[in-house]
């Protein structure tokens, strides 16, 4: 395990604390979750999630407090949006107050790993499809885990904070009764190849235009988007 000591700039998502959260859900009921070692997953090439995408995630933040305590970041809200996504692609939801809990006790346990600011710790829900079978319909059986990551800026280099923005003309985010409202992989998964178009014309970022008439402004890439408007400050719904 890597040590906060040894890396000043940690950067985003690379370095993470020695435990995780894991649960499981069979027979129709989640079983009592575990914290263990922060390690590898051990698969059957069969598992739904290879297949046919049933995986989710979200992503709060805790923060080190001057007094020496921590303080997480509207955490509810995000493990709402979690069931949403769950419910989204047919999947398991969890009870949001019993996995908040253990979120703390995970972030206890590793609590001395949590770094002074600017870093913080980000945290990461995850569930996939467990069941072991090629066929197309709702797993069964699923595998909720959190890890946890040290982090510094998201963004680095000349523009911290997005930069040169490109409008995306031809690709599509979102659409009208799609998974756009879900936080599933494969979301982020299709929306690559336009930012990697972005950089490679030398923008930082990708601005998200509507999927029908691409006329309107949406969503960017990395961040929300706002803008102030004669005495108003305005962003997407």
């Amino acid at each position: 395990m890597v040590e906060i000591s040894n890396n000043p700039d940690p950067g985003f998502g690379k370095i993470f604390t020695q435990h995780m959260l894991l649960q499981h859900y069979r027979n129709g009921a989640w079983e009592t979750p575990k914290i263990v070692k922060y390690g590898p997953f051990k698969l059957n090439p069969a598992t739904v999630v290879f297949h046919y995408g049933q995986e989710i995630f979200e992503g709060f933040k805790a923060y080190r407090q001057s007094d020496g305590s921590v303080c997480l970041f509207r955490p509810e809200r995000n493990l709402a949006r979690f069931n949403h996504s769950a419910e989204r692609l047919c999947m398991a939801t969890v009870d949001i107050p019993s996995t908040l809990s253990w979120v703390n006790k995970l972030i206890r346990k590793d609590k001395e790993q949590i770094p002074e600011r600017p870093h913080t710790l980000y945290i990461r829900p995850c569930m996939f499809g467990a069941d072991e079978a090629v066929k197309v319909c709702p797993s069964t059986s699923y595998i909720l885990f959190v890890i946890i990551s040290i982090v510094g800026d998201y963004f680095s280099g000349d523009n911290p904070l997005g930069g040169r923005l490109r409008t995306e003309t031809e690709y599509t985010r979102a659409a009208s009764g799609g998974t756009g409202c879900a936080k599933c992989g494969g979301n982020y998964a299709a929306s690559l190849i336009a930012q990697k178009r972005a950089s490679y014309e030398g923008f930082d970022q990708v601005i998200w235009l509507d999927a029908v008439e691409h006329q309107y402004i949406e969503e960017m890439g990395g961040m929300n988007i706002m803008f102030v408007l004669d005495d108003k400050l305005i962003t997407p719904s």
